[in-house]
């Protein structure tokens, strides 16, 4: 296992329906290790490209020992104070080696639920690269209010709002707690006019930059950020 990469992960969160998934599935082609990934749905059609093991067996397990919503809808973590988890980062390794990472190239884990629990993050990864991807409150809103997997949570406007103000606290927490991180707006991730922002993003996380395969991969119609369109 090559230490120096395992140790510098590119961990990538935001709010949930904020466009996560879109920058994760653009770095995965351009060469870091995602390993395996929950696979897509009608509500994210090109696939979600959060880590099965570390999704299930380390945020959620978290989350349930905390005594929260695993899901990171209902209950969520107090926003500051979270108790010691000494043996986090073995964990962490176990779940990736045993998934076939071998340490040979940079790897990621992108889920929202990170916010939640970002303070192990920083703690076991403190040379991390974080990648938040942000997106309007009221886009995120509509979003949730029209996807199956959210809305079933509550159709209440009002609930979404408290929300996604606590997941916006815990951003700005994060930016500034020391960590290195970029922020990009998922505006930026699929208009042409901003793949700049893109190549940037790529090159400074020591990546290769796959024109092709990117250009294949953003489809804006399945991206759209205002409510008179459905969005992904």
């Amino acid at each position: 296992m090559n230490e120096k990469y395992f140790k510098k992960p590119i961990l990538i969160t935001g709010l949930p329906r904020s466009g996560t998934s879109l920058a994760a599935g653009i770095l995965s082609l351009c060469g870091v290790w995602s390993g395996t990934t929950v696979t897509g749905t009608k509500d994210n059609i090109k696939g979600f490209y959060e880590h099965v093991g570390l999704r299930e067996h380390v945020n959620k397990e978290l989350l349930r020992r905390l005594k929260c919503d695993p899901l990171g809808v209902q209950r969520l973590p107090p926003v500051e104070g979270l108790p010691p988890s000494d043996n986090f980062k073995n964990v962490v390794l176990n779940i990736i080696q045993s998934d076939g990472y071998d340490g040979k190239k940079p790897w990621m884990f992108k889920d929202a639920k990170m916010l939640l629990l970002w303070p192990y993050y920083k703690q076991h990864f403190p040379n991390a690269s974080w990648v938040i991807v942000r997106r309007s409150r009221e886009e995120v809103i509509d979003s949730c209010l029209r996807t199956g997997f959210m809305r079933q949570h509550t159709e209440s406007a009002e609930f979404w709002n408290v929300w996604a103000s606590e997941y916006e606290k815990r951003i700005e927490l994060l930016k500034e707690s020391g960590v290195k991180y970029y922020e990009i707006w998922a505006s930026d991730l699929f208009d042409p006019n901003s793949r700049d922002t893109l190549r940037n993003l790529v090159r400074k996380l020591k990546l290769k930059w796959n024109e092709h395969k990117v250009g294949e991969f953003i489809e804006p119609k399945v991206w759209h950020g205002n409510k008179a369109k459905k969005s992904s």
